[in-house]
């Protein structure tokens, strides 16, 4: 077994094609079907674990946190569901509206430059350490998350890309064993907010879920990581499989991202919060978005990159002000491609932390 209580990068690459062909998908299936432009099926598997260091932060291998889902087979869910699903199919939805942020408008969202983020992320470094952990009873760590992601639809002559609401509902038991659920979300308000309240995902549709034996993950991956910055830095771009440890935009988007997977897989500590904000405030092409109101409703401060390996997209985390926790995060497409059929400026994808707590199950 490797690091985080899984197998190799090849035996992860196994178990999902058995979960491919378990599912009744054809494994010959041809990946341009889907708008997937791949040699061959393994490609396909490939890609999705990230085996191939061909992605834009350079994860080859990304364990910890795989999608929104943190498994093997719930990346193995996630993808047949989206080509070939045996749950329930999710509902497809417009592409919400982009939020105002205090120094980059939705009409700006594209160029505006923000501001120097250094002392903000300082500040929120310092009121992170002082906040208290999440509230609950038990071991299990409790997250529920509202995630929009894109999804491609082949449309006999022509792809359409169509953004889908989830909600994530993963349990991560001590002995590494996860229960992942996943909801059908719901359409947002013309504002863009209005995701469901403190116990009211319970009363959404449930496309499906997957039960992970113990070992599966390592439930003490966030707090055993390293307690200084430098350390704690190298951890995870090493996690990460970045391509870059230097001081560029690749690797500030490689933290990024990893910080994204911490905080929705894992209850991440207030010092290890803390820690982070530290570590990002002295990392290359990090601007200061300021307040907004999120799609749940509370106030968070923006931080966002645009890096130099993915220059069409604007990413965003959004940190309380109040605690130091992270809200959530936001991936803009600023640029227009040929890949997509999306115009830019529009949401490409995102993720809002809605719960995060101990339980006893």
């Amino acid at each position: 077994m490797t690091e985080h209580g899984r197998g190799s990068a090849p035996d992860a690459i196994d178990l999902l094609r058995r979960e491919v062909e378990a599912a009744g998908l054809d494994p010959s299936a041809a990946p341009e079907r889907f708008g997937i432009t791949l040699e061959s099926p393994e490609e396909l598997l490939a890609r999705v674990k990230g085996e191939r260091d061909d992605t834009p932060s350079g994860w080859r291998w990304r364990r910890g946190a795989v999608l929104v889902a943190g498994s093997v087979a719930a990346a193995a869910a996630l993808v047949l569901g989206l080509v070939q699903p045996w749950h329930s199919p999710p509902a497809s939805a417009t592409p919400p509206p982009i939020l105002n942020f205090e120094f980059a408008t939705a009409a700006n969202i594209a160029y505006a430059p923000g501001k120097d983020a250094t002392t903000e992320l300082h500040r929120l470094a310092r009121v992170a350490a002082e906040s208290r952990p999440p509230v609950g009873t038990g071991s299990t760590q409790h997250i529920v998350t509202d995630n929009w992601f894109e999804s491609i639809e082949d449309d006999k002559d022509s792809i359409k890309t169509v953004l889908i609401p989830q909600i994530v509902q993963l349990s991560l038991r001590p002995d590494g064993s996860e229960r992942i659920i996943q909801r059908d979300g719901a359409p947002l308000s013309p504002s863009g907010r209005g995701l469901p309240k403190h116990g009211s995902w319970d009363q959404a549709p449930r496309l499906g879920e997957d039960v992970l034996p113990a070992d599966s993950m390592d439930a003490e991956f966030a707090v055993n990581l390293p307690h200084d910055v430098p350390r704690l830095r190298a951890a995870l771009l090493k996690d990460a499989y970045c391509r870059s440890t230097k001081l560029d935009t690749v690797s500030t988007h490689c933290l990024f991202e990893r910080i994204n997977a911490l905080y929705t897989t894992w209850i991440v500590p207030p010092q290890l919060s803390s820690h982070l904000w530290t570590m990002i405030a002295a990392e290359q092409g990090v601007r200061l978005l300021g307040g907004v109101t999120d799609r749940a409703g509370r106030r968070g401060v923006g931080i966002s990159l645009i890096a130099g390996d993915e220059p069409q997209t604007r990413h965003i985390l959004i940190i309380s002000p109040t605690t130091g926790q992270l809200l959530g995060s936001e991936d803009i497409l600023i640029k227009t491609t040929s890949r997509s059929d999306v115009k830019a400026p529009a949401i490409a994808t995102f993720t809002a932390i809605l719960d995060t707590r101990y339980t006893e199950h």
